[in-house]
């Protein structure tokens, strides 16, 4: 079963066409993950999906049904950027309850989430604290917890581990690398080679806006066919 379909996608800025025509499937259960060099469309096309960006050409479907107009909240998708983007006034707690208190749902029930994912991502004990008292790891794990608490089909990851600190990158990694193993469809822009080799299902290359390649991890590492892709891995690895 596939999850995310994207078809013809165009996306747009003015008379600057950022991706041009891209078509992509997205399996139920799988890591996908997406490289390329900087300003390359990786994550325009993340929040394409997530509904964040309009589209100008093309389909997105998600379970079949096609949501290129439909509002971000209803989508289901949940998306963990590279800046953390979590509110800086509320506390932890607050900041990983908030959706289901958007969604109205009881107290006690949030409560009970809320638990559930401050213990999953191993931060209970800075559950009473600010956002500015945590590392970056910790603020990630943070994010990661809010969008899981809304209980999404998909997760898409922009960047997740590039603005940590060397130390921290393994502790968000290894989170999604549980996700993974839990069968979570995920899409993750990443420049982490190794994470990619490792943990991914299918690695895809995009170059201004176009797919280039796509493999399993030990082919597209191992053996890369296209000139681009063979010159960008021979700079970062």
């Amino acid at each position: 079963m596939s999850k995310i379909i994207i078809k013809d996608a165009v996306k747009k800025y003015g008379n600057n066409t950022v991706i041009p025509d891209l078509n992509a499937t997205i399996r139920d259960g799988e890591l996908f993950t997406l490289l390329g060099p900087s300003g390359c469309g990786k994550t325009t096309l993340l929040r394409m999906i997530a509904g964040f960006n309009s589209i100008e050409g093309g389909d997105i479907y998600f379970n079949d049904t096609r949501i290129n107009d439909m509002d971000p909240s209803k989508r289901n998708i949940g998306m963990v950027f590279q800046n953390y983007a979590i509110f800086p006034n509320m506390t932890v707690r607050d900041n990983v309850a908030f959706g289901l208190k958007n969604r109205k749902i009881e107290k006690e029930k949030i409560k009970t989430e809320t638990d559930k994912y401050l213990n999953l991502m191993q931060i209970m004990q800075f559950a009473e604290r600010m956002p500015n008292q945590l590392s970056g790891g910790q603020q990630q794990r943070v994010a990661i917890a809010r969008a899981l608490a809304m209980q999404p089909d998909v997760m898409l990851f922009d960047e997740p581990t590039s603005a940590l600190d060397p130390e921290m990158v393994h502790e968000v990694l290894d989170v999604i690398q549980q996700l993974a193993r839990e069968g979570m469809t995920m899409v993750v822009v990443t420049h982490e080679m190794g994470f990619a080799r490792e943990v991914a299902n299918r690695v895809v290359f995009i170059d201004e806006g176009v797919i280039m390649e796509e493999a399993a991890p030990a082919e597209f590492f191992g053996s890369p066919k296209n000139p681009r892709l063979k010159d960008f891995l021979g700079k970062v690895l």
